[in-house]
C-alpha cells in the first residue's frame, strides 16, 4: 500500500476517511501523551502539565492532519482496475460500504 490508497479514500469517501484519521490521531495521541507522562514521571519522579500534553499533542495532530491535507489535494493516479480494486477494499468496511 502507498499514499495511492489514502488518496483514494480521501477523493472518493473524504467525510468517512476525514472523520477515521481524526478518531485515530486522537486515540493514538491521547494514548501517547499520557504513555509519556506515565513513564516520564516512573524515570524522573516530574509529571508534564496537562498543558505542555495538549499543547504537544495539538501540534502533532496538526502536522499529521496538515499532511493528510496535503495529500488530499495531490491528483489521483489510480485509474480503471487500480481503482476497481482500491474500491473493493473499502467496500469490506462497513460505513464505506453503504455508500459505494
Amino acid at each position: 500500500m502507498n499514499f495511492e490508497f489514502v488518496k483514494a479514500g480521501l477523493s472518493v469517501w473524504p467525510v468517512f476517511t476525514w472523520m477515521g484519521y481524526a478518531s485515530l490521531v486522537s486515540v493514538v495521541l491521547l494514548h501517547g501523551a499520557e504513555g509519556a507522562s506515565v513513564v516520564l514521571r516512573y524515570f524522573t519522579g516530574y509529571a508534564p502539565s496537562k498543558w505542555l500534553r495538549r499543547t504537544i499533542a495539538a501540534a502533532v495532530a496538526f502536522s499529521v492532519f496538515f499532511g493528510l491535507y496535503r495529500i488530499s489535494q495531490e491528483p489521483l493516479h489510480l485509474r480503471g482496475a487500480q481503482l476497481e480494486r482500491v474500491k473493493a477494499v473499502y467496500a469490506m468496511i462497513p460505513p464505506y460500504a453503504y455508500f459505494l
